[in-house]
């Protein structure tokens, strides 16, 4: 890795640092969830039934099924979410409260990741991205 690449390397943690901390801030205190919980919330969103394999969404998250379900276990008891531990049919299923939670949640990201300080992080992040050919 050459020092160009360290230095971009570098440049993606500060700036999804800088992202993070105002999101999991303003998450936290208007919905009560941070940037996983949306995360997870947002990948149920939209499927059949509003349900995935907990394998499924794993892979998507980029994490392990041990750490999505410790991850899982407080939504579901605030009703965000639904969790069949079936051994064959381990599911999850975004609840009504959990998808008027992920509709306002957007509209916070959305307002959060306009702000100046931000925007300008953002838009180089993604043509940096674009660029290193990683999002393919």
């Amino acid at each position: 890795m050459s020092r160009s690449h360290t230095h971009l390397c570098l440049s993606f943690h500060r700036a999804y640092a800088r992202l993070r901390i105002q999101l999991d801030e303003e998450l936290g205190t208007y919905h009560g969830i941070d940037l996983d919980d949306f995360a997870l919330l947002h990948a149920l969103e939209g499927r059949e039934d509003d349900t995935a394999g907990l394998a499924t969404i794993a892979a998507d998250l980029g994490t392990s099924c041990s750490a999505l379900l410790r991850r899982l276990r407080p939504l579901e008891k605030i009703g965000l979410v639904a969790y069949n531990s079936s051994i064959r049919d381990r599911r999850i299923t975004l609840r009504g409260p959990g998808l008027s939670l992920i509709k306002s949640a957007r509209d916070t990201i959305e307002r959060v990741c306009a702000r100046p300080s931000l925007s300008g992080d953002l838009e180089k992040f993604g043509a940096a991205l674009h660029e290193s050919s990683v999002c393919d």
